[in-house]
């Protein structure tokens, strides 16, 4: 059996895919406070670029004025170089630190605490993220501002419950923040796996970096062309 998983990302009023055509965010000129140099900006690949300046206009000087990186991709076609961010936060930032972790038999339930700001628009401060054991082959992950509620797209309407008994999957955090979904197999296929700390959650805008095992995802986020997501550094 194929183990499913819902990871389920709630934003505050307009998700990633309805900002691809908006010109700005509320406040683009929030400036971040981390430094971004050149031994932090050398990565190792081009993969590992998370978007410091997903919005339209990004230039080295806005860019370097997030202490975020600016590189060209080189040796690239079109396509790729079109798409690959040129404004990357570098590797040792860090937007969010955990700031509680609990086990239940249901669920792990996370606390986000934010540390340095996104430079993207106004941050969201507590995060709670909650990884519930859905049944024995599904894991729903949530992630919710922790001090207001927020809207929340009212469909799919997906049932309220939670599975205690045994897993065909496994859970891993780390206090640093990273968040782990692996099928119990001879292999420990990956399944999920997000950077936490990298999270970027704001009033207007919604961005998490994820490692899949296949370009194959279909259904995430709120979406208005077809039910398959490009996995390439875009929106839509």
């Amino acid at each position: 059996m194929l183990l499913r998983w819902i990871l389920l990302l709630m934003s505050a009023a307009v998700c990633l895919a309805q900002l691809s055509s908006r010109n700005e965010l509320s406040n683009p000129s929030q400036t971040a406070t981390f430094n971004g140099n050149d031994g932090q900006c050398e990565l190792g690949s081009v993969a590992d670029r998370f978007d410091c300046y997903p919005e339209p206009g990004a230039s080295q000087q806005g860019c370097e004025s997030r202490g975020c990186c600016w590189r060209a991709v080189a040796n690239a076609t079109a396509e790729v170089q079109l798409n690959v961010p040129y404004c990357y936060y570098p590797a040792d930032y860090r937007g969010y630190v955990v700031d509680g972790l609990d086990r239940f038999p249901d669920r792990i339930s996370l606390k986000l605490k934010r540390q340095t700001p996104s430079g993207i628009d106004k941050d969201v401060q507590s995060v709670t993220v909650d990884v519930y054991f859905y049944l024995n082959d599904t894991a729903r992950i949530t992630i919710l501002d922790a001090t207001q509620t927020r809207f929340r797209p009212p469909v799919p309407k997906i049932p309220t419950r939670t599975f205690t008994g045994s897993l065909l999957y496994n859970v891993t955090v780390t206090q640093d923040g990273q968040l782990k979904v692996y099928r119990l197999d001879r292999s420990s296929t990956t399944i999920f796996h997000a950077n936490l700390s990298r999270l970027v959650f704001t009033d207007q805008f919604l961005q998490i970096s994820t490692l899949l095992p296949s370009d194959y995802v279909y259904g995430l986020g709120e979406q208005w062309n077809s039910l398959r997501r490009s996995v390439n550094w875009t929106s839509r």
